[in-house]
């Protein structure tokens, strides 16, 4: 969580000896802890979802695999797209100017994570045509939980399971949202709406 401003004093092909010349001001974290949950589509979307929700403000993603999700890997095949994922964060983050690298868990259920969602002060999983994300989000929320769906959407079974666990349904907007652009999208309105 802090930068420092360094010389370089021995360049080398393998390491580096620098020195330490004082510390620098750093950006200011949100206060609001956006986690954000989406769900593994095709192709890069995830790494999109990381790499630009770590510019916005995410404070750590859980990659999520939903009923309708297409992405299906083994153990260790899925350890290796999480690092993969989590240098993604770490380079956003690095060309953002943040001191904070958000977090990229290892892939949850969707049952994994409502159970997760108890220790979220909200978590909202978006759905067109649903009750505008900032009257949901407003309020003292320091935590939040954002579920995102895969193309297609949540099952009804998934839904009426996160209402069951307080899940709220909230909406960014009157358009149906492709699955990367509704994360940031939601992402961006929670971070700037915050007091």
């Amino acid at each position: 969580g802090r930068a420092f401003s360094a010389l370089l004093d021995t360049p080398g092909k393998r390491s580096a000896l620098v020195r330490i010349t004082g510390e620098s001001p750093t950006l200011s974290e949100p206060n609001l802890y956006v986690a954000v949950a989406q769900a593994v589509g095709k192709g890069d979307k995830l790494e999109q979802v990381i790499q630009h929700g770590t510019e916005i403000g995410a404070s750590e993603f859980i990659p999520l695999v939903t009923e309708r999700t297409t992405f299906r890997l083994s153990a260790v095949a899925g350890e290796e797209k999480r690092e993969r994922w989590q240098r993604v964060a770490k380079g956003a983050a690095e060309q953002c100017g943040r001191c904070r690298v958000p977090g990229v868990r290892a892939a949850f259920p969707f049952s994994g994570l409502l159970a997760l969602a108890a220790e979220f002060d909200k978590a909202l999983l978006l759905q067109p045509e649903c009750r505008d994300l900032e009257k949901s989000a407003s309020g003292d929320a320091g935590r939040v939980l954002l579920i995102v769906g895969p193309e297609g959407g949540f099952s009804a079974a998934e839904r009426e399971s996160a209402a069951a666990a307080g899940v709220q349904e909230v909406s960014v907007g009157r358009y149906v949202l492709r699955t990367e652009t509704a994360a940031l999208a939601a992402l961006a309105r929670l971070v700037s709406s915050e007091k």
